[in-house]
């Protein structure tokens, strides 16, 4: 898991690209505020948004549904 702060109102888009021998990865983003954004994607990309009611620390978590490898994780959203 990786731990950011976020301000109330704020929305980020996380991208998580699995490198060879990935082929499913997941990501899970959690909000100060209680809610989740996850992928819904079977692929070695994972797109989650996240918008937040409250500011914060949230946290996004990324998992190797199938496969091992390395991940590349980017983060989209205003400056914080």
């Amino acid at each position: 898991r990786f731990p950011f702060r976020i301000e109330s109102g704020q929305c980020r888009t996380y991208v998580a690209v699995g490198g060879p021998g990935l082929t499913n990865i997941n990501v899970l983003v959690m909000m100060p505020d209680g809610t989740q954004a996850a992928d819904a994607t079977v692929e070695d990309i994972a797109i989650a948004r996240g918008c937040s009611g409250t500011t914060g620390q949230a946290q996004v978590e990324i998992r190797a549904a199938t496969g091992s490898g390395g991940v590349a994780l980017q983060s989209f959203g205003p400056p914080h």
